[in-house]
């Protein structure tokens, strides 16, 4: 069997929301993990440790480890790089993908996979579904279930957005990201509150999330949007922001609601449980496509990258008039590897 080396995040281990793609590269490669963390003061020291060992792919999910250090200690005859649309750089900082240049890129957004494929990279947009749940969990249609994780969305936004749609309930599950502040219900919302802090499991999670119809996605943007997209397997109402991934998923009045996330306005009256039965179609169809192409997937990883070097080089040159002391940097760094491999 033909060995991948999977590099990730090491805070995957407990979320479990990188399962999906090992399960899929589990089909077709014997898998090594190497989990990472990038706030450590020395992230990488597990492929350090790997010194001189072959692989037939790496593949790279939600971090990008500097190619030079990359090639030093391992060597490989395809590389894969997985992005996040939250958490990756700018497209147009050009210099920060050039490395990859040689890597095929998945995208679980196609906005994402659009601008790399414009910039001469190779790059794929693939969409993920979750499995469904047995049948639509339809909940109490005038509840929401809340985690409030990024101060942009908070209480008070939600209890904007919500004002003209039923609601009299919303479940506050106050468990802030680190570094975020933490935000208290209003005081005067004419909205019953109820809140908790954590579980101690995931299914008691769940059981919270069962008892609305509605379902607030937490954060501006997403990469691939596990959260929400498992809560439309369950047969929620799913209110977003307008903006990638969520747009790619939800037709707003059809299957979710969307909002602006510049502009939030007090959403208009709907059939909620017929957009909850449009969400659970949308997965229940959604997952039989990703079935379908998991080969596909599989089959793409090795194949040889598109080659557009001309549009790269462009992109190049243009940045290093904007950036030369960067951008300077990574062709030094680059020139370095060549020279050693």
């Amino acid at each position: 069997m033909k060995t991948l080396l999977y590099i990730g995040l090491d805070f995957h281990r407990k979320t479990k929301s990188s399962e999906f793609i090992l399960d899929l590269l589990g089909e077709r490669y014997s898998v090594l993990r190497c989990d990472v963390d990038p706030t450590g003061e020395d992230p990488y020291s597990l492929l350090k440790a790997m010194d001189g060992r072959s692989f037939d792919v790496v593949l790279c999910f939600q971090v990008m480890p500097p190619r030079e250090l990359l090639d030093r200690y391992i060597t490989y005859s395809h590389g894969v790089l997985v992005p996040m649309y939250d958490g990756c750089p700018k497209v147009a900082k050009t210099e920060k993908w050039y490395p990859y240049r040689d890597f095929q890129i998945i995208c679980f957004c196609c906005v994402l996979a659009e601008n790399l494929i414009k910039s001469g990279f190779s790059a794929k947009a693939i969409q993920y579904y979750p499995v469904p749940a047995v049948r639509p969990i339809w909940g109490n249609a005038t509840s929401v279930f809340f985690w409030y994780r990024r101060k942009r969305i908070n209480i008070n936004l939600v209890d904007k957005i919500c004002g003209r749609l039923g609601v009299d309930h919303i479940h506050l599950h106050n468990a802030p990201d680190p570094g975020q502040p933490r935000f208290d219900p209003p005081e005067n919302s004419a909205i019953r509150y109820t809140e908790s802090v954590w579980f101690e499991t995931r299914d008691e999670l769940l059981r919270v999330i069962e008892e609305s119809a509605l379902y607030i996605a937490p954060r501006p943007l997403e990469g691939i949007g596990m959260s929400f997209l498992e809560a439309m397997a369950m047969g929620k109402c799913i209110i977003a922001p307008n903006s990638p991934t969520m747009n790619e998923y939800i037709i707003h009045g059809y299957n979710g609601l969307l909002y602006d996330m510049d502009d939030p306005q007090p959403l208009p009256s709907f059939e909620i449980r017929r957009i909850q039965e449009n969400a659970y179609q949308s997965i229940m169809e959604g997952h039989r496509q990703w079935i379908g192409k998991r080969t596909s997937i599989l089959d793409w990883i090795e194949e040889a990258p598109v080659s557009i070097s001309r549009r790269v080089a462009f992109f190049m040159a243009r940045r290093f008039f904007r950036n030369p002391v960067k951008v300077g940097r990574v062709l030094k760094s680059e020139q370095r590897r060549r020279r050693n491999g």
